[in-house]
């Protein structure tokens, strides 16, 4: 058995000697020393500010945690919004530059008509598709530009 242990069951004292402790005396000498320890007549002020300065902290650092997870979901849905937004935008663009002027020589190549009436066509195209994601359901009793041309 080790000195360590042999404290444990009060058989020797904290140097390591055999004798045996006295329990009771150190327990009167624990309770005779609350008359010579007086609290000051501010220890309690004290003790409550630095509670409620304590509490103040700590609720700062939750309101400030909560902003930033706030903040960061508002970035996260900004930018994935941002980006359905944007491809979605650029399925429904009419197209532009060189893209257009294929257009424009491909339908004026199939149906024999000139740039212009091509153009007129690829816009009413255009306007139909852009009409029918909408879901109006106008967009297919119009007529288009080749129709309205030869009625």
């Amino acid at each position: 058995m080790t000195d360590h242990d042999a404290g444990r069951d009060g058989s020797t004292d904290a140097r390591g000697d055999r004798e045996p402790l006295d329990i009771t005396a150190i327990e009167a000498m624990i309770a005779a020393s609350g008359d010579y320890v007086f609290p000051s007549d501010d220890l309690r002020p004290r003790v409550l500010e630095a509670a409620r300065e304590r509490f103040c902290l700590r609720r700062t650092w939750w309101h400030l945690a909560g902003a930033m997870v706030a903040a960061t979901l508002c970035v996260c849905c900004g930018v994935s919004l941002s980006n359905r937004l944007q491809a979605r935008a650029e399925s429904a663009a009419m197209p532009r530059g060189q893209e257009l002027d294929r257009r424009i020589v491909d339908r004026g190549a199939e149906s024999g008509e000139s740039r212009d009436w091509a153009l007129a066509e690829i816009v009413g195209d255009w306007r139909d598709e852009l009409a029918g994601r909408v879901g109006d359901g106008e967009a297919n009793s119009r007529p288009t530009a080749t129709n309205r041309r030869t009625e």
